[in-house]
């Protein structure tokens, strides 16, 4: 078929997601594109986004640009934020995803800091992970932290001058 590509070598599993690249006839056309998963906000919904450089003729310099692009996750793919995927352009599954995630290739938690994670996205990245050590049989020892002591740094200049002005007082009446 032309036009048409299969990711090579993957293992058969149960999908009857129709918008699966692997288990179902959905073509994959046009580009192909490599980017790290952003946000996961919508049902069977990632954000992907990958950097890019564009030529200003005017400066006759390069800029740095981001494509940020709405993606397809077949069922039987585990995706999470952080990880490297790899996109194709298919047609329109729906107002706003043109692109189905054709398979996984790594992690990289540093670009999704970079991008600006949103804090509910934080919280379910923190919140799968811990479901992750649960399943694995890890158990977290909590550490107790010793009695906190006074500090005595951080104080205001109008607290230091009330504190000073006291004990020349208390000094005088001795």
């Amino acid at each position: 078929m032309k036009g048409s590509v299969k990711p090579a070598g993957k293992k058969e599993t149960e999908c009857h997601d129709p918008r699966c690249p692997i288990h179902s006839s959905i073509s994959i056309r046009g580009k192909i594109f490599t980017g790290v998963v952003t946000a996961m906000r919508m049902q069977r919904t990632a954000t992907v986004e990958w950097e890019r450089k564009k030529y200003l003729k005017k400066y006759e310099r390069y800029t740095k640009t981001r494509t940020r692009v709405y993606a397809h996750i077949p069922w039987c793919m585990k995706i999470e934020l952080g990880d490297i995927v790899e996109v194709g352009e298919t047609k329109p599954l729906s107002k706003i995803k043109k692109f189905v995630i054709l398979g996984k290739k790594g992690y990289d938690l540093a670009s999704v800091v970079k991008s600006g994670v949103k804090e509910e996205d934080k919280e379910r990245v923190e919140k799968s992970s811990k479901k992750g050590k649960e399943h694995e049989g890890h158990n977290e020892t909590k550490i107790e932290e010793s009695p906190k002591k006074e500090s005595t740094a951080a104080k205001s200049p109008a607290e230091e001058v009330e504190e000073k002005g006291a004990d020349a007082k208390d000094d005088a009446k001795q």
